[in-house]
């Protein structure tokens, strides 16, 4: 039977690491790499963890990628810090045998995300690309969210368990998305977006918007979850726009840098001070 390693990066991680590696004492390895942690985490991380070391942060793709390579088996899942396998994930998992995974590179599973206690119908079922062979995949060049690929089409599969996503509490919703952590993440979404060539249109901060919003609370139903959902597709619209807004102020920054007749120096920061005097 092959064996499967389960990789973590953590820092500061609270009461949340705690369940998230109960979750994994199936697996025949757990790798927690962690880059700092001044609460519990370490002590916690070393009661569960086969391995536990400490690495400076390196950013959250490369972070990952660092650990992965220190687990002893090539099939790998990544759980996050704040994240629970289900039992039925656990179970589909430890059922695959070696004729499935020698055909398939990569298996999706399904993540449950939750805002103030409750789960959010419009964020599911919010497809992760966890588990992988890591000598047959790729990794995808996000600034935000890491991805995975095969090494060809059609060594993909899903499976039909979930990962339950906890991390957003009241405080942690609210941090999220108003201050730091919002400006932080929208301030490299946009950076990746303007370095790959993406302009934005006049057009783009109505129509995006609105789709977001429209995907959202009608066609993910988030209106029955009421006004919880009406919430949820609201800053879904308005994040939207804010990444857009910014992209609009960076490439119009660099636009009148460049034009002859401005002999004003000017910021080359506006996605940071547009992203956060929106969040603040």
């Amino acid at each position: 039977m092959t064996k499967i390693s389960v990789v973590m990066i953590s820092f500061n991680a609270g009461e949340l690491i705690e369940p998230a590696l109960r979750s994994a004492r199936w697996a025949d390895e757990i790798v927690v790499v962690d880059s700092g942690s001044t609460d519990g985490t370490p002590a916690i991380g070393r009661r569960y963890a086969n391995r536990f070391l400490h690495e400076d942060w390196r950013g959250f793709t490369a972070q990952k990628q660092f650990a992965v390579s220190l687990a002893s088996n090539d099939w790998v899942f990544i759980l996050d810090q704040d994240e629970e396998i289900s039992p039925e994930l656990a179970a589909q998992i430890q059922a695959l045998d070696d004729d499935v995974l020698s055909r398939c590179d990569l298996f999706e599973v399904r993540r449950r995300n939750y805002a103030m206690g409750r789960p959010v119908r419009a964020w599911w079922p919010d497809h992760q690309s966890r588990l992988f062979h890591r000598g047959r995949c790729r990794w995808a060049d996000e600034a935000i969210h890491d991805r995975r690929h095969p090494s060809e089409p059609g060594r993909t599969a899903k499976l039909t368990g979930w990962l339950e996503h906890r991390r957003h509490c009241r405080e942690g919703f609210f941090d999220f998305n108003v201050g730091r952590i919002s400006a932080d993440r929208l301030r490299r979404a946009v950076m990746q977006m303007h370095d790959r060539g993406k302009l934005c249109h006049w057009w783009d901060v109505f129509i995006h918007p609105t789709a977001a919003f429209i995907k959202s609370y009608f066609m993910k139903r988030g209106f029955l979850d009421g006004v919880f959902g009406f919430m949820v597709a609201r800053q879904q619209a308005h994040t939207t726009y804010l990444r857009y807004a910014a992209l609009w102020a960076i490439q119009h920054d660099i636009a009148y840098q460049a034009s002859d007749d401005d002999d004003q120096p000017r910021s080359t920061d506006s996605v940071e001070e547009a992203t956060d005097a929106a969040a603040e």
